[in-house]
């Protein structure tokens, strides 16, 4: 890596870290985060950084979420593998080469799909704990969980397609952008003129 990856991957780790702690303003039912602002990044850098977009998952979910709002590392491991494993790993693997600069109206429902999708299988093992862990269940209480995760996943999902939409063509002009490119784009521009160099060398013979 150069020495601007290092410094992405750290700028982009502080950026973590300030949207968690100001995710701990955002709670509407006591001890649950309602809107977790750093899901505005855990399904943007696999696509733009690709595999170094885990580094900033790494880094920024051990000091972000634990640190400064569950109070602790007791739970990063667990963090580490939802977040970074569940979330931002299907995503790395399942976004389609191009979906980055979300011309095609297609591109945004993937994209809220996939970013629903991946949210809701780390939020449903949540819900287990939850329910398992309280006797009798509170059902009002999950009900509350329910929907505002439903409401602040759907708003950060379009806010993630903004994000794609407007500063992914920033990152590939800066040469910052390492995810995954369309085919049309993989193609070596002089490869265009290739053909039209070629025959008037077919003609001379």
């Amino acid at each position: 890596m150069q020495a601007r990856d290092y410094v992405t991957i750290a700028a982009f780790s502080a950026l973590w870290v300030v949207l968690a702690y100001l995710s701990a303003f955002t709670t509407v039912v006591s001890g649950f985060i309602s809107f977790f602002l750093p899901v505005l990044l855990i399904f943007t850098v696999p696509v733009w950084f690709g595999k170094k977009g885990f580094a900033i998952g790494l880094i920024g979910g051990v000091l972000g979420k634990n640190f400064l709002v569950s109070g602790g590392p007791q739970n990063a491991l667990g963090d580490l593998i939802f977040t970074v494993g569940v979330m931002m790993g299907g995503m790395y693997l399942l976004a389609p080469a191009g979906l980055a600069d979300m011309k095609k109206a297609t591109d945004w429902i993937i994209n809220i799909v996939l970013t629903e999708v991946l949210l809701f299988a780390v939020a449903g093992v949540l819900y287990i704990n939850l329910l398992l862990g309280t006797f009798p269940p509170d059902y009002g209480l999950l009900w509350t969980i329910v929907w505002t995760t439903v409401l602040s996943s759907v708003v950060l999902a379009i806010i993630n397609c903004i994000l794609l939409r407007t500063l992914t063509p920033v990152l590939k002009r800066s040469g910052l952008y390492s995810g995954k490119m369309a085919k049309a784009e993989k193609k070596p521009p002089e490869m265009a003129g290739a053909p039209e160099r070629a025959e008037p060398a077919k003609r001379e013979n």
